[in-house]
């Protein structure tokens, strides 16, 4: 059983007496709203212990059973989401511009994961109520009525969005020193983001004319062409220490639109973009995707760095592939994409009626047609082993009776 109480208030500023000649302004409303709501986030009886089937054939079919596979918990509770909510409406000039600009902030207590535990115990995981997740950001949108003239109009919009997310609780001080405790086990990690990766930072290549340095680094084995590792805390040697965190979440992400008609044209276009991304490409280091960019001899010709190409972004090709190449294949994943595009005709009135129809329109639609990023994979959004986002053309003809 659960509780989740919520209330809103909305203010229609335009409308008071101080505002009421300020002509330009057809809508200003100011809202705000506070509230939780539940998630039980698990399948019925999911709290309690279960046994899972097995059949086996012997002289005809005979069933077994096993403890499921993730240990029970029957003290879960609902995790709670609670919510503030500040947001303001606007309107000028007959609402020919107009947005929204909204900010919030969500704490999300005894979040319901599948918690790993020490096998030790027979079990590797958990459903269990942990910590806490804090998500803060702002939203804006924005539309415009630039030009509307007979023959001739054009609307823009805008919608920008940018979120922060992150951990401020987990289990507590469980080492009595006063500061709340990390979860490495799951990559979890007080004031960082809910889902990051743990890696060493590069500083480009070693070059022929540091080979003085290297016995002294943390790396003494190197090679020039070798990928050269940050030694964080300069203690001589690569451990744990050394690694930095990396948001898994964009920084920002919007989208641009518009759309126009002149005379019997018409014309739509929407853009959207993510920034700010951060993403693993397993084509720059694993084998069993395809791996030809390891930096291994006979693979994909890439800016290899060599003694006659110093400015190489790519380590030395081998034999084998460079070992280091997982560290480098972390990828900005920003891209730009035209979305949708679509063009039309409509036949002028006087041709229509006299074919006996209300409308004849005749138009081309694409979807996904450019996409621009530097993420050398063939999506920034999908895993590596996914078939890309599919581009569609189509033109069509519409017929009103």
């Amino acid at each position: 059983m659960g509780f989740f109480p919520a209330m809103a208030l909305g203010w229609n500023a335009y409308r008071e007496e101080f505002l009421e000649n300020v002509e330009q302004l057809t809508n200003l409303k100011l809202r705000a709203s506070y509230g939780s709501v539940g998630n039980e986030a698990i399948q019925p009886y999911g709290s309690i212990a279960s046994a899972d089937q097995w059949d086996y054939y012997s002289t005809g079919k005979l069933s077994g059973y096993t403890p499921d596979a993730v240990l029970s918990n029957p003290r879960l509770r609902w995790e709670t989401s609670t919510t503030l909510n500040l947001a303001v409406d606007f309107g000028f000039f007959n609402n020919r511009l107009s947005g929204t600009v909204e900010w919030y902030k969500t704490n999300t207590k005894d979040l319901l994961v599948d918690r790993t535990i020490s096998s030790v115990t027979g079990y590797s995981t958990i459903k269990d109520n942990i910590g806490e997740i804090q998500n803060k950001g702002i939203e804006i949108q924005l539309e415009g009525q630039v030009i509307q003239t007979r023959d001739f109009n054009l609307q823009l919009g805008m919608t920008f969005s940018r979120n922060r997310n992150k951990i401020p609780k987990l289990f507590g001080d469980l080492d009595g020193d006063g500061v709340e405790d990390d979860y490495p086990l799951n990559n979890w990690f007080i004031g960082q983001p809910i889902s990051v990766y743990k890696k060493y930072e590069t500083a480009g290549i070693w070059q022929e004319s540091e080979v003085d340095d290297i016995p002294d680094s943390a790396q003494p084995n190197a090679k020039p062409g070798d990928i050269k590792i940050i030694d964080h805390n300069g203690d001589g040697k690569l451990d744990d220490d050394d690694k930095i965190l990396v948001s898994k979440f964009p920084k920002w992400n919007g989208s641009f639109n518009i759309s126009a008609t002149y005379k019997n044209v018409d014309f739509s276009m929407d853009i959207y973009t993510v920034q700010g991304i951060t993403r693993y490409n397993p084509f720059l280091s694993e084998y069993e995707y395809g791996g030809n960019m390891r930096a291994a001899f006979n693979g994909v010709k890439v800016d290899y760095w060599t003694p006659e190409n110093p400015t190489g972004n790519f380590p030395r090709p081998t034999t084998n592939g460079a070992l280091e190449m997982g560290h480098i294949a972390y990828e900005d994943a920003s891209y730009i994409r035209l979305q949708n595009l679509t063009i039309g005709y409509s036949f002028p009135s006087a041709w229509v009626s006299k074919a006996r129809l209300s409308n004849l329109r005749l138009y081309f639609t694409g979807q996904n047609l450019l996409t621009f990023t530097d993420f050398q994979s063939y999506s920034p959004e999908l895993a590596a082993d996914q078939y890309p986002e599919a581009r569609t053309i189509t033109f069509g003809l519409q017929i009103g009776f």
